[in-house]
């Protein structure tokens, strides 16, 4: 072997040199490479020549256009730099351009449809609830906990449905698609059953049910399987069945038929539904539904399902224009219960007595619809009143900035759950319209919103709990408690009292100058300072307003305000309130390192905790907060000095520039610490995440390992 170096051209047709690796050659064979290079050579030169001259003869137009090019592009940036900082020469966004086509004959078609009625059954279950954070408690933080405001009350109206029909009893659960098996767990601690988990993947690391089964509902036999008895009835039950997976647990539930299975189904994605394995393709089909208008359905779905107007698309429906957002809504709705319909039929065919129920507000999520199939039509105790028009009842709804980042308010509605269960019944984030204009009453940008969170239960003991939480005063500007309901604002003020001085809140705060003038004509006295009563009143679109009228006694936002909001707390002081209650729980005494460890020692310190001192206590909790790899780094020294193998660690980090993976920020702390859990505390700005983990000695580990 040898090493040769062959001439050629390149694609840009330039000569290139390259060294490889052959067997030696006759001579004759090596001569006739090198005129063949010699050749390549001669002709790449020409080449070069031909483009050298070209490009002279144009040199001097192509200079020309260059600078103009040049000059052009500049001047376009100066004017864009110019608008960026005049903020006022921006235009006003218009109304949403995107849009989704459905056919006219579609939306005919749908509307024409003869759907079963549907029952709302959004009811909260105080067992379940419990249930729910027992299961939660034994493990790190998964999106069930993690997305609390949206999966709990999900979980407590399914488990408060099956309870209520009876379907606990004399069942043995079995949860399809089950995951983690979070719901079966709950339905478990309910009643003296056990639930079996069965799904196609492997049960994950964090799971709620040991008995896991790795198996295809569709292909395997679910009695024998979840190894039911003679006399023994399988409940089927799913909670967000993914596309396809839905119409397979029909397909089970008719194999097993009335007799032998119930199934509750709370079906999702239906934008991923294939018209091959639809479960409801004959009814669909015998009303002039096939497989084309089928994928019209899911398009609309999947326009219509974003909780926040701004990322909803608007259908257009041929010679009929773009649709507004509450029509768009309505067929979007019209859209996913034909879906659900025709499931339905496919269940009542083979003899089961179905309901469709209404489980969930829209806001917590858009598939909101439940299919109960039983044996026989029991009528099931009816649930007490607790959500009218998607919002609670009664309860109180709290107003955060957007400023303090786009989650913000599901965070809130997080903490509430967990540090106000007591009081706060269920909590969930809404996104209302927001005014465009407030010289036009009632007119609504269809593609701006605004979060808040709507907490239920009473709200008089509601607005005392919240108020007085000074970690949720560092998050929450506004608390609307309201207990009654009006279609108009005439209506709300027509309920207010003439014989004391009253203070006016609303949310959208642009309404209040109306209402405001509307009292005023009606006789009412009003005060923004000497009040004896307080009228909160907020407006969840035209024809909604939730109020209420407490005494300034019950409630007073301006002392609120200037009592919580009006002097400036040190910067780690809620923080460290906050983090100490829901990750450490009580710690013994603390220790605060790094640089920021005097004012985080002051922070344990108003928060209750025993810091350590000289001659004291050991420290079982070791603090730091600042940067990541500096707060890291003070942990870091401070174990490996004291050799302090188990103690528990808490770090407020926080990232610059783009925030990266959680995992991988996980999956690095894991190679020093054990029970790694990293969380977006209330307190955290947008690029900040408290973790708590606990610190592991792997160099005396390894020592130990090596002797």
């Amino acid at each position: 072997m040898s090493r040769r170096c062959l001439l050629g051209l390149d694609s840009y047709g330039t000569l290139r040199l390259s060294s490889v690796k052959a067997p030696l050659e006759p001579r004759s064979s090596f001569a006739l490479t090198v005129q063949a290079a010699a050749a390549l050579q001669n002709t790449a030169s020409e080449m070069d020549s031909a483009a050298k001259t070209a490009s002279e003869m144009n040199n001097d137009s192509e200079g020309t256009d260059r600078a103009a090019i040049l000059a052009a592009r500049k001047e376009r940036k100066a004017a864009a730099k110019a608008a960026k900082k005049d903020k006022s020469a921006r235009p006003r966004r218009g109304p949403s351009r995107k849009g989704c086509g459905v056919p006219p004959a579609v939306v005919d078609a749908i509307d024409a449809l003869e759907l079963a009625p549907v029952s709302i059954e959004v009811a909260p279950h105080a067992a379940a609830a419990r249930a729910f954070t027992a299961a939660t408690a034994k493990h790190r933080r998964t999106f069930q906990t993690t997305n609390r405001a949206t999966h709990q009350l999900q979980i407590e109206s399914l488990a408060s449905l099956v309870e209520r029909r009876g379907l606990l009893e004399g069942h043995r659960v079995v949860e399809l698609g089950a995951g983690k098996g979070l719901l079966g767990g709950v339905l478990a601690a309910l009643s003296d059953t056990k639930a079996v988990a069965l799904d196609r993947r492997r049960a994950p690391t964090t799971t709620y049910n040991d008995a896991h089964i790795v198996a295809d509902v569709e292909k395997c036999d679910i009695e024998a399987v979840v190894g039911a008895t003679g006399g023994e009835k399988i409940l089927l039950v799913a909670k967000h069945l993914c596309g396809s997976a839905s119409d397979a647990a029909v397909r089970a539930a008719v194999k097993l038929g009335p007799r032998r299975a119930s199934l509750v189904l709370a079906p999702c994605c239906h934008p991923q539904i294939a018209w091959e394995t639809y479960a409801g393709r004959a009814w669909l089909e015998g009303h002039g539904i096939g497989v084309e208008a089928f994928g019209v359905l899911r398009d609309v779905v999947r326009a219509t399902r974003a909780p926040r107007p701004e990322d909803r698309l608007f259908l257009r429906s041929g010679d009929r224009g773009t649709l507004d957002a509450r029509e768009s809504r309505r067929v979007g709705v019209v859209a996913r219960r034909a879906i659900e319909e025709g499931r339905r039929r496919a269940l009542v065919d083979a003899g089961f007595a179905v309901q469709v129920v209404r489980y969930a507000p829209f806001e917590v999520t858009p598939d909101r619809f439940v299919l109960i199939a039983v044996e026989a039509p029991t009528p099931p105790r009816p649930p007490p009143a607790f959500v009218v028009d998607d919002a609670p009842l009664t309860g109180c709804a709290l107003h955060t900035d957007k400023i303090l980042g786009a989650d913000c308010a599901q965070r809130v509605a997080e903490y509430v759950l967990e540090r106000h269960a007591s009081v706060a019944t269920t909590a969930w984030v809404a996104h209302l319209p927001e005014p465009l204009d407030a010289t036009v009453p009632g007119a609504f940008a269809a593609e701006r919103s605004f979060p808040v969170v709507l907490v239920g239960g009473d709200s008089r003991r509601l607005v005392a709990a919240l108020s007085a939480d000074e970690v949720l005063c560092h998050r929450a500007d506004m608390i609307i408690p309201f207990d009654r309901r009006a279609s108009s604002a005439a209506e709300v003020v027509a309920a207010l009292s003439t014989e004391s001085s009253t203070r006016v809140f609303c949310l959208p705060r642009q309404d209040e100058s109306g209402v405001i003038a509307a009292a005023t004509d009606r006789g009412i006295a009003l005060s923004p300072t000497q009040f004896a009563t307080t009228a909160s009143i907020l407006r969840l679109d035209d024809d909604q307003w939730l109020f209420s009228t407490l005494s300034r006694a019950e409630w007073d936002p301006i002392a609120w305000r200037v009592e919580r909001m009006g002097t400036k707390t040190p910067a780690f002081h809620p923080w460290a309130r906050e983090a100490v209650a829901r990750l450490v729980g009580d710690p013994q005494c603390a220790i605060a390192v790094g640089d920021n460890g005097g004012a985080v020692s002051e922070a344990l310190a108003a928060a209750g905790v025993l810091v350590a001192v000289a001659g004291g206590p050991s420290p079982d909790l070791v603090v730091a907060a600042g940067p990541r790899e500096e707060a890291l780094e003070a942990l870091e020294s401070f174990c490996e000095a004291r050799q302090a193998d188990g103690i528990r660690c808490l770090a407020r980090l926080r990232f610059g520039g783009r925030m990266p993976s959680m995992a991988a920020v996980a999956r690095s702390l894991q190679e020093v610490y054990d029970d790694v859990e990293i969380v977006h505390l209330l307190t955290d700005a947008k690029a900040e995440r408290t973790v708590v983990m606990t610190w592991r000695d792997t160099w005396r580990n390894e020592s130990y390992e090596l002797g």
